[in-house]
């Protein structure tokens, strides 16, 4: 027992030394710790101690269980690998629980294979190894130490009331925030509303007076516009005849006027002057002579009569 104790003693200088005593202590635990590493040998009491503990719980937790030997010359290297994949399954919390026993039962837990496994660990490691008044190397290097399974578990059953007991809290103080958020959002609506009501009538009520203050005047005005009108419209009505009789003696001037310019220019009343029109055999108007040849039909057309005659002779003046 005295070899044992100071080896025991001298492992946990070298740890202290190293800095290792600490290092896990340093580690946060998750806030939430649901996603549980368990690592421990099943169906012994302690195992079935800490699992009771979370089974009455109600909590909802994932339970990642690694079977390890915790006595025995292969129990050290056992439970080193099974913190290890505990680390590699992301567990949010690693816990190790081995029921009480002699010294000797317990010694797995004083090696230094399992002090450094828990010291190195990335994640935070809670141990309840023993009974009360056991402490091994594992509890002194572990983030937290419980002197048995179930405490351990009571634990952290508590960690995850605490902080349900704060969304609940939190949850409280939303409901009775909003409770009173809404109840002075519906005073100041009901006031609003008074207000909309009470600047609605009244606008009503100034409109309605205005409209029949200007009703009023227009029907006091209405008659005497009407008649205005009237008075207006008789004089008025007078004024297209007379208005119409000029236009029309104006118009039948022009008339007259081009009927006499028409007249002036009419052929039947130059070739009553003395005029005469002179016709091609294809009845084209012959205008001048420079479209005449010798032995060309012409014909002639006179006020009364035409007559025919053929071109002896064509004589073209200079210049024209």
């Amino acid at each position: 027992l005295g070899r044992i104790a100071a080896k025991r003693a001298a492992l946990i200088k070298a740890l202290t030394d190293e800095g290792l005593v600490e290092l896990n202590r340093k580690l946060t635990v998750a806030e939430v710790p649901l996603r549980i590493g368990l690592v421990a040998s099943p169906g012994t009491e302690g195992y079935r101690d800490f699992i009771g503990q979370l089974d009455g719980s109600g909590f909802a937790f994932d339970l990642l269980a690694l079977s390890v030997p915790v006595q025995g010359a292969g129990a050290p290297m056992a439970i080193a690998r099974g913190l290890r994949a505990a680390q590699n399954a992301d567990c949010d919390l690693i816990i190790i629980v081995r029921g009480g026993g002699s010294k000797a039962d317990l010694a797995a837990f004083d090696t230094e294979v399992v002090a450094r496994a828990v010291a190195r660990s990335r994640v935070a490691v809670w141990t309840g190894i023993g009974h009360t008044g056991d402490q091994s190397v594992a509890d002194v290097v572990a983030n937290k130490s419980f002197v048995t399974p179930t405490e351990c578990g009571q634990e952290l059953v508590r960690t995850l009331e605490a902080w349900w007991g704060s969304v609940l809290a939190r949850a409280v103080h939303i409901v009775h925030g909003s409770s009173a958020v809404i109840d002075e959002a519906s005073r100041r609506d009901e006031h609003a509303r008074a207000r909309l009501v009470a600047c609605t009538r009244s606008q009503v009520q100034r409109h309605a007076e205005r409209l029949h203050h200007r009703s009023s005047r227009i029907a006091g005005i209405a008659p005497r516009c009407a008649e205005e009108a009237h008075l207006r419209l008789a004089q008025r009505s007078g004024r297209p005849g007379s208005l119409c009789a000029s236009i029309l003696d104006r118009e039948l001037d022009r008339l007259d006027a081009w009927r006499r310019l028409i007249s002036a220019y009419d052929v039947e009343r130059q070739l009553e002057r003395g005029y005469t029109l002179t016709y091609d055999e294809e009845g084209s108007l012959v205008r001048t002579t420079r479209d005449l040849h010798s032995g060309d039909v012409l014909l002639t057309r006179f006020a009364a009569g035409r007559t025919r005659s053929v071109v002896d002779d064509v004589e073209v003046e200079k210049g024209r």
